[in-house]
């Protein structure tokens, strides 16, 4: 039987049916009068009128429903997705989280393990602010000519709901600025232990196939007898280094192995106090490209020699990612490998308050390349073989590096992030207050200088080093934050109330980097930065009003105060140790 058959009304029920709607809609219409004419016996009932009634729902789930009915009832354009929804569109890196939601992505998302919002085409340092439980840890990395990646890490399986506002608002708890803002919570006590229990162990495993595990350079090999007409190492030669390429595979992406993840997590809950304990482990080795499709962005044959038509190249970079990425070939450099630990104990000492102490920490290794290496790889080596004079070297490329690749090795990064949240609720209509004091601490080891994991000395410079070698690729950043946010919800009226909060935070970034000290390390052909070194202090201070004139209109209004100061290290630094590059420009004075 279809299901149509199954509940299509009967001749018979339908007739019944609209008997008794029409008996009803009578007896509705009738007065009290009526039915005493009727017989019908009046007993006298007494109502009794309930003031404002508060109705709590309990369970795992409340939280969540809540937050989603709020993205119908806010001023704001937003999204939430809870835990159940994180899971079910986990993708294959951590900035998947943002796939179906409307007008948000993440920029660079195989190339970090980390997530940077871009909401409506606003991204960037500070434009979309991400907080994880209140804290704060957003690194910018420089990307070269691409710009720049402010990036945020953190364990899909860890999140426990995840709010996306789309544009600049004063939500309490929430910080925001031009382009929006996302709140990410981790998982809570309530997502661990079912309702009516007081313990529960979680225990989740994923895996996926579609990816390998990459095949990692030798970057100690050997410098290569090169067969060049002068003897010499070539110019440039770390674009044509063997010893960092590889040959992107072409089979092996349907075997399951190298992309897998699991998660346990520990709760147990007391009267007074509940305490939450969470591994993650992940690991995925390189993707695999696709294949339909791909001719949208194959932009085709150009003249090599043309320096227009090279131009175009740059300029239209994108419809050659196809000629770069192979469809359906191994795309190097996307391998991600993290561990998580998370730790939750909350304390209600009475009945209105609240005490949370959490303690977060990520280690990550994951690929990275920098963008222009990318183009470099592919442009240099048609601009050598088409106008380079040096045949035996042009031999040993069409040998050793024509259809390989670069697989740099493997950046490293380490988060820890400690926060101690106070709520207070008590029943006094001028008191809602929550206060988050946070700290944070981000170690990176990325390959994003701008120089090269094989980068030769140079030969004429300094003739004792000839053959030799130093990765310049690599560059390390020390960034720690520390800060306290803070709000007050007051109920003014039966239909207004203000809200007040202001915050606070202090961040330093530095580095061990020291090779610039070195005059070998500086000279030659290197695009090594300098790292950057310096501190910043931010605070902000709100207030918003909500009113409640009818039953159906809410009109909110408030404002929002910034400042900041900032301090760039480096500069001075340079002028201690004599750098002539950093000397002061100004005017001196000379007395006579």
């Amino acid at each position: 039987m279809s299901g149509q058959d199954r509940y299509r009304w009967k001749p018979l029920a339908l007739a019944v049916t609209c008997l008794l709607v029409g008996q009803l809609v009578s007896a509705q219409e009738m007065g009290n009068d009526d039915f005493e004419d009727q017989g019908i016996a009046q007993e006298s009932v007494n109502i009794v009128g309930l003031g404002k009634v508060t109705v709590v729902a309990q369970g795992e789930n409340e939280s969540h429903e809540i937050k989603h009915d709020e993205v119908y009832d806010r001023s704001i354009s937003s999204v939430y997705r809870d835990k159940t929804e994180v899971e079910r569109f986990k993708g294959a890196v951590p900035a998947d989280v943002f796939k179906g939601m409307v007008g948000v992505n993440s920029g660079d998302a195989r190339n970090s393990g980390a997530l940077d919002p871009n909401v409506r085409g606003i991204q960037g340092q500070g434009r979309v602010p991400v907080t994880i439980d209140g804290t704060e840890q957003a690194i910018t990395v420089w990307r070269g000519y691409a710009g720049a990646n402010n990036r945020n890490y953190i364990d899909p399986m860890l999140i426990g709901g995840m709010t996306v506002e789309k544009g600049p608002a004063l939500s309490p708890g929430i910080k925001s600025s031009v382009g929006g803002a996302v709140a990410i919570t981790t998982l809570s006590i309530n997502d661990i232990v079912k309702e009516g229990k007081d313990w529960g162990i979680d225990l989740k495993v994923e895996g996926s196939n579609n990816s390998k595990k990459p095949n990692m350079p030798d970057i100690n090999a050997p410098l290569p007898n090169l067969p060049t007409s002068t003897g010499n190492i070539p110019y440039l030669f770390s674009f044509y280094d063997n010893a960092t390429a590889v040959t992107p595979r072409t089979s092996g992406q349907n075997a399951f192995g190298d992309d897998n993840a699991f998660r346990i997590a520990v709760g147990k809950k007391w009267e007074n106090f509940d305490l939450l304990g969470v591994y993650v482990y992940r690991k995925k080795g390189n993707h695999f490209s696709g294949k339909n499709g791909a001719g949208a962005y194959s932009g085709g044959e150009y003249n090599k020699e043309d320096p227009a038509e090279r131009k175009d190249f740059w300029d239209n970079y994108t419809k050659h990612l196809a000629d770069v990425y192979k469809p359906g070939s191994e795309v190097p450099n996307t391998s991600n490998e993290m561990q998580s630990i998370l730790v939750k104990g909350t304390w209600r000492p009475t009945e209105d308050q609240m005490l949370e102490l959490g303690v977060r920490h990520t280690w990550g290794k994951y690929g990275e390349i920098m963008p222009s290496r990318v183009a470099n790889h592919l442009m240099d080596l048609d601009y050598l073989l088409n106008t380079s004079p040096d045949e035996p070297m042009k031999e040993y490329v069409r040998q050793q590096v024509v259809g390989k690749f670069p697989q740099w090795p493997l950046s490293k990064v380490k988060t820890t992030a400690v926060y101690l949240n106070h709520k207070w609720n008590p029943d006094n209509p001028y008191i809602d207050l929550e206060t988050n004091l946070w700290g944070t601490k981000t170690l990176l080891d990325t390959h994003t200088s701008g120089g090269y994991p094989r980068e030769f000395y140079s030969a004429f410079l300094h003739p004792e080093l000839a053959g030799k070698w130093r990765n310049t690729s690599l560059t390390n950043s020390d960034n720690r934050r520390w800060g306290i946010t803070s709000s007050n919800r007051m109920e003014l009226r039966d239909n207004l109330d203000l809200t007040i909060g202001g915050s606070y935070q202090y961040e330093t970034l530095k580095s061990n980097d020291i090779w610039y000290m070195d005059p070998k390390e500086v000279t030659g052909y290197s695009f090594r930065t300098i790292p950057r070194e310096g501190w910043r202090k931010e605070w902000n201070l709100r207030f918003n009003f909500d009113w409640r004139p009818t039953s159906w209109l809410e009109i909110s209004a408030g404002m929002q105060k910034e400042g900041y100061s900032s301090y760039d290290e480096q500069p001075n630094k340079q002028r201690r140790a004599r750098n002539q590059a950093y000397a002061s420009k100004g005017k001196v004075r000379r007395d006579c």
